[in-house]
């Protein structure tokens, strides 16, 4: 079994060009949907005003993880906002995106275009066998 000293990871998020094919689709299906079907018209205004509020937070998804991330062994997460630690890490759809669940309740979408190939398989790698320590310690 292989084993690392790395301790901690300090990587860059950048823009993610999937996640924005993404929300253009969705963007494209919700006017689709509220300007040809037979909605009625309060609805279709309730409709506008919560699309257009999510356009404030600039995202249809989950908050998208950017800027200057350290990552620690311990599952220690810093971001721009806070540092927290990794509660759960959903690799559901990891062909495109990590989801992870941090101990302070926020839930963070992790691009696989967003950081370097290397590094997201090492957070994968990592915070799976955490986990199944974790698992086997209870």
């Amino acid at each position: 079994m292989l084993t690392t000293r790395i301790e901690t990871v300090k990587f860059y998020c950048r823009f993610s060009f999937h996640a924005f094919c993404l929300e253009l689709v969705l963007i494209q299906l919700y006017l689709y949907v509220v300007l040809s079907s037979s909605l009625d018209i309060a609805l279709s205004f309730a409709l506008f005003g919560y699309f257009f509020q999510c356009q404030h937070f600039r995202s249809l998804l989950k908050q998208k993880c950017y800027g200057d991330i350290t990552y620690s062994v311990a599952g220690r997460w810093q971001d721009h906002e806070s540092t927290t630690e990794i509660k759960e890490l959903n690799t559901t759809w990891s062909h495109w995106f990590l989801m992870l669940f941090l101990s302070d309740g926020r839930v963070r979408m992790l691009w696989r275009d967003s950081c370097n190939e290397p590094v997201y398989r090492y957070l994968i790698v990592r915070e799976k066998q955490r986990q199944n320590a974790s698992a086997l310690v209870k």
